[in-house]
């Protein structure tokens, strides 16, 4: 009896491992690394739905959010793009999907149909290559780089380096563009 017993629990785990070898290679065919990087537009997925509204209606996900950080086992730091704030803790992946800005669609013409498109990381180069600009109010300036924040009565202002020498000045949130703030919080929270 005793040996029958041992006879059938080896033949349990023996399935038991071919199931669970079966499910992983499964997994393993579908199964990806996340391809999120520092600088990259996300939106999150919204974890709890507030008591009183229906989860059919309410929004899955939020933001824009942009990565600031990469941090351990595929998790990411996260900052709102709409007013700059970080979120306290690192978000992993799985709650995560890239963001596609409604104002880069352009309806195709047949010049663009015929070229092939340009990767998002060889944009990204070209655009971080180039001198940023900010708006005065007069016209566009060219921009070396923005040095500091701070909130001057309740605004945010930024202390901007001008690409053509003169003294740095401060300039409210509204005139400096939204890749020198995105360059500038990305940089200055690793």
């Amino acid at each position: 009896m005793i040996q029958r017993l041992k006879i059938v629990q080896e033949i349990a785990k023996a399935n038991t491992r071919e199931a669970q070898n079966a499910s992983k290679q499964r997994f393993d065919q579908k199964a990806k690394e996340p391809s999120f990087r520092v600088g990259d537009y996300v939106h999150l997925q919204i974890a709890h739905i507030p008591v009183g509204l229906s989860k059919k209606l309410y929004p899955r996900w939020e933001g824009p959010y942009y990565i600031t950080q990469e941090g351990p086992n595929s998790t990411y730091r996260l900052r709102r793009c709409s007013d700059n704030r970080e979120m306290k803790s690192l978000v992993h992946a799985n709650r995560l999907k890239h963001y596609k800005d409604p104002r880069d669609y352009r309806p195709p013409t047949p010049e663009t149909i015929s070229t092939p498109p340009q990767s998002t990381q060889t944009q990204q180069d070209q655009a971080s290559n180039e001198h940023a600009s900010t708006n005065t109010g007069t016209g566009w300036y060219l921009v070396d780089k923005l040095l500091k924040s701070k909130w001057i009565s309740g605004k945010r202002h930024y202390l901007v380096k001008w690409s053509d020498g003169s003294t740095p000045s401060w300039q409210p949130t509204e005139n400096v563009s939204q890749a020198l703030k995105q360059a500038f919080h990305s940089k200055r929270t690793q």
